[in-house]
Parts: structure tokens; C-alpha cells; sequence
């Protein structure tokens, strides 16, 4: 009677216990950081959210981004030849207004705002965003 052939198929190798959660752990890191664009939740335009606050406390992580955050409209040095607009947010936390058509944001005064745009700053101009879009919120 001839012996029984072992077949050549063998149990799949399965990963060891520990290594599937660290796999599926870093695939879901990877993909977070590639949607949020390594820097904070993004929306469907590209822009980063971020308060005034996160401007303020790291202008360098947002330099050149475009930037999506809110606060309320005020004009600083009214009818003077440096008159200009800022978004302040909490802890009267300013971000300056550029780009922007003065006549859209006069009628925004006081009011809060959402602001998307590119951030910049500088030690002689301060905090910036080139203003896209600006619309009232709440």
C-alpha cells in the first residue's frame, strides 16, 4: 500500500498577533496625516483649520497655507491713512485682512465671520491671510 502524498498546500501564514494591530495602526496614521495634510483637519477646499489662537501661537507651522478660520470683523485706525481690517478671535487674538474688498468687509464690522485664505507673517508686517473668501457665520 503506497503512502499517503503530503500535499504541497499548507495552512496560510498568518501575521504574528502583535504585528496586524501595529500594520492596521500605522495604515490608519498614514492615511490621516495624508488627508489632514500632516498639519490639521483640512476641509474640501485645502485649507487647514485654525483659530486666531493657532495662528498666534505658531505662525511658522502655517506660513504660506491656505487657512480656513473665524472670528469677528473689526476696522483698526478708522479714517487714518493706515486704516486696515483683522479678524479677532478669542483673547483678542488679531489676524490682519488683505486682499479683501474694503466695502464687503465694512459691512461685516462686528460681525462674525468665517475667512478662508493664505496665511503669512513677518516680523515687520505681523499676521496676514490674503483673503479668498469671507462670509458671515453664526
Amino acid at each position: 500500500m503506497p503512502l499517503a502524498r503530503r500535499s504541497r498546500r499548507s495552512a496560510p501564514r498568518l501575521l504574528h498577533p502583535l504585528r496586524a494591530p501595529t500594520l492596521l495602526t500605522m495604515t490608519t496614521v498614514l492615511l490621516l496625516l495624508s488627508s489632514s495634510g500632516c498639519g490639521g483637519a483640512t476641509n474640501g477646499e485645502g485649507a487647514v483649520l485654525a483659530s486666531t489662537g493657532d495662528l498666534w501661537a505658531a505662525p511658522q507651522r502655517y506660513e504660506g497655507r491656505r487657512v480656513r478660520t473665524t472670528g469677528v470683523v473689526l476696522r483698526i485706525n478708522a479714517g487714518e491713512p493706515d486704516e486696515h481690517y483683522v479678524l479677532e478671535g478669542t483673547a483678542q487674538r488679531r489676524v490682519e485682512l488683505r486682499g479683501a474688498d474694503p466695502d464687503q468687509l465694512s459691512a461685516m464690522l462686528g460681525r462674525r465671520a468665517e475667512v478662508i485664505g493664505r496665511f503669512h507673517f513677518t516680523e515687520t508686517t505681523g499676521l496676514g491671510i490674503e483673503v479668498d473668501s469671507i462670509k458671515v457665520v453664526g
